[in-house]
């Protein structure tokens, strides 16, 4: 059985004894009730991960004496950023874990015309994305966190991006075998509950958007963002 993996978001000294964040200290004695002596896994996002063994649990805090960084690299072949129109909490927390552990480079919230989720609340959800986001990476072995931006207005994102291909998943389109892509990021839009807009799907190709339909059924708006780059890297990437 593999060592449980944890975040920190802190410099870590091979050698040293370091005391665990709060969270993370938490999640040890009252979830995972590990002991003094437990092996586990530490990595800061940054790449890499460190070797470690739990030294004491007290009331306050978990310390652990930090072992050996391992440059180990996890992370997809293709880099993906995905535009996600923001989703009701549930489905948007399970698109963003699920993206984590298919290899998402980076993920930006999307505010679009059909949007059903108050913009007052969607502006106090970004640092608990980052934080599913976080905790995919500890679940799955990825030693980089993809970044989830700041929310935007959906023009304001595809009037900034600037990858060379762009795609945007809508059912009623060619394939993705009419996407020519040789190397390079790619960035790809899915939409929200209700679907796009037809003044929304008028601006895609302005903007450099391929439309791509990803098989011929109607996913639901949680589903589509899942296919979408499980097909991308089965069809460029390492898959």
């Amino acid at each position: 059985m593999s060592a449980p993996r944890f975040f920190v978001n802190a410099d870590i000294v091979p050698g040293e004894e370091q005391a665990l964040p709060e969270e993370v200290s938490h999640h040890i004695r009252h979830v995972l009730r590990l002991k003094e002596n437990a092996p586990v896994v530490l990595f800061t996002g940054q790449g890499g991960e460190y070797t470690a063994v739990i030294s004491s649990i007290s009331k306050k805090a978990v310390a652990v004496r930090v072992g050996a960084f391992s440059p180990v690299k996890r992370q997809a072949s293709l880099e993906i950023h995905l535009g996600l129109c923001v989703l009701k909490r549930d489905g948007m927390d399970r698109v963003i874990a699920r993206t984590t552990e298919l290899g998402v480079s980076s993920i930006t919230p999307v505010i679009s015309e059909r949007c059903t989720v108050s913009h007052s609340i969607i502006r106090k959800r970004e640092s608990h994305w980052q934080q599913i986001a976080i905790a995919a990476c500890e679940q799955c072995g990825l030693n980089i966190v993809p970044r989830i931006n700041a929310v935007v207005a959906l023009p304001e994102w595809l009037a900034g991006c600037e990858t060379a291909t762009r795609i945007v998943a809508l059912q009623t389109s060619d394939g993705i075998s009419a996407v020519s892509h040789d190397t390079g990021p790619v960035t790809v839009l899915t939409g929200p509950e209700g679907g796009f807009s037809p003044g929304e799907i008028s601006g895609f190709v302005p903007s450099g958007f391929q439309p791509v339909a990803f098989g011929e059924r109607i996913l639901r708006a949680e589903t589509a963002p899942i296919v979408a780059l499980a097909v991308l890297h089965h069809r460029w990437g390492d898959y």
